[in-house]
């Protein structure tokens, strides 16, 4: 991978991503992450969400992905 970004959640690492698209001024990426451990998937993520009350935009089970407006305890580092 080029342009290499490593994504943290609880300051644990849970995998990579090259982020397709950022909006920096906004705080917005977007990509596809490798995730480094195999629980840690679409469900997670989900299950994560409703367990500390963060809102889904959207959901799309049939593609895996859903959006937020924030997750806190999420970042994105190079």
């Amino acid at each position: 991978m080029k342009n290499e970004y490593s994504i943290f959640l609880n300051n644990k690492k849970i995998g990579i991503t090259e982020l397709a698209k950022a909006d920096v001024p906004m705080g917005v990426v977007f990509g596809e992450i490798e995730f480094s451990e195999n629980f840690i998937d679409y469900d997670f993520l989900k299950a994560y969400c409703k367990s500390k009350n963060i809102e889904l935009v959207d959901d799309y089970p049939e593609d895996k992905l859903v959006t937020t407006m924030t997750i806190d305890s999420l970042t994105v580092k190079n």
